[in-house]
């Protein structure tokens, strides 16, 4: 494995060439040619390989245990005591990978839709900021899948989602909604975003967001108890109890929401751009809104580990907002200064969640799977 230092310079690098291959020329964002395909392909080559050869990350022990769980399942099996709650995409993908018999596909795999949903999601938002909007995606978000890999694999389908929220689908918002909550079934809490913004093409009125984003933040911060409300229900699930379970602290965990101040700085700043977001584009004003409830849902991290995470959705769009940030201003100075600073947070915020806290347990990169996982 790498050491903590070359591990997060790694990162940096590896997905940093990604996002050059992706904007190096024009054809990549313009022209479908042969040299642009080429070069998409060999820049989502980069973060996949890299997903498919991780074994670090807090959870992912525990996914290549149950892949090989899953994997052992007779198929006429694999349904039994399961309802629409039990996250049957997981379920089915697991064990369709299952006959690969190879732990390095289903990771792969998991990395290649997590980046296929949010490829089609930029080209609908931000595509002229392709390779901005990727490297912001990649160390903000990505990596993240070490972590949470069917939560970050949930919260990409989301951000595609939103596609059909502007053009007001709603039967294709809700498949991709319920594919996400078969995936982590924390994501269905996002079909509420389908009715604040209007057939006129804007959110609804600010007294109600304001209703919408208190009645959240306080759901979040009760969590464990709203959850506990559905025991020895009839359609209660062992996986939708396991949630209750994670939202207690058990020693210094508490101490581990720090990204809440990094979250809060970051929504001021929307919130001092906000107006001018909006004049770049329009659809930004929803995703201002959804991350200003990403911030106040991030306060229950303090109460809540779960909790906060259930902010992931709500925060995804700011990498479009993040990107659009330099366009705010006129002049070439400006833009490129707001750039820099947009990347100089990135990768701050990285460096401080990651490398210096050890959030995730993403750093160090280890690839060298365990006796057991060898197959």
């Amino acid at each position: 494995m790498f050491s903590e230092f070359n591990s997060w310079l790694f990162y940096l690098l590896s997905l940093g060439l990604s996002s050059y291959l992706l904007g190096v020329t024009p054809e990549v964002q313009k022209r479908k040619t042969f040299l642009s395909t080429l070069l998409v392909l060999s820049a989502y080559a980069i973060p996949i390989i890299i997903g498919a050869y991780h074994v670090c990350g807090t959870d992912t022990l525990r996914y290549m245990q149950n892949y090989f769980l899953i994997r052992r399942i007779p198929k006429e099996e694999l349904f039994t005591g399961l309802t629409l709650f039990s996250e049957l995409g997981h379920r089915v993908l697991t064990k369709f990978l299952g006959y690969f018999n190879n732990v390095r596909v289903y990771l792969g795999v998991y990395s290649a839709l997590t980046i296929i949903f949010m490829h089609k999601a930029n080209q609908k938002f931000n595509p002229e900021a392709i390779a901005m909007v990727s490297y912001i995606f990649f160390i903000q978000s990505f990596l993240s899948s070490f972590n949470g890999m069917r939560q970050t694999l949930a919260t990409v389908i989301i951000a595609y989602s939103f596609v059909y929220v502007f053009k007001k689908d709603f039967p294709k918002f809700l498949f991709f909604v319920l594919l996400a909550s078969s995936f982590h079934l924390s994501a269905f809490i996002m079909i509420f975003t389908y009715f604040i913004w209007t057939k006129n093409e804007k959110l609804l009125h600010w007294p109600i967001l304001m209703i919408i984003l208190v009645v959240i933040a306080s759901m979040s911060i009760g969590l464990t108890d709203f959850l506990g409300l559905f025991s020895e229900m009839e359609f209660e699930t062992e996986k939708l109890q396991s949630y209750v379970g994670f939202g207690k602290y058990s020693g210094k965990e508490e101490f581990n929401n720090y990204s809440f101040y990094l979250n809060l700085l970051v929504g001021v700043i929307f919130a001092i751009h906000h107006t001018r977001l909006v004049k770049v584009n329009k659809k930004n004003s929803l995703f201002a809104f959804l991350y200003y409830i990403s911030v106040a849902i991030g306060f229950s991290g303090f109460i809540n580990p779960y909790a906060k995470r259930i902010g992931w959705y709500f925060r995804i769009p700011s990498v479009w907002l993040l990107a659009d940030l330099p366009n705010c201003y006129n002049d070439h100075h400006s833009k490129w200064t707001a750039r820099l600073l947009v990347l100089l947070y990135v990768i701050l915020r990285f460096t401080i969640t990651s490398y210096i806290l050890g959030q995730s347990d993403i750093i160090p990169y280890i690839w060298i799977l365990p006796y057991w996982a060898r197959t």
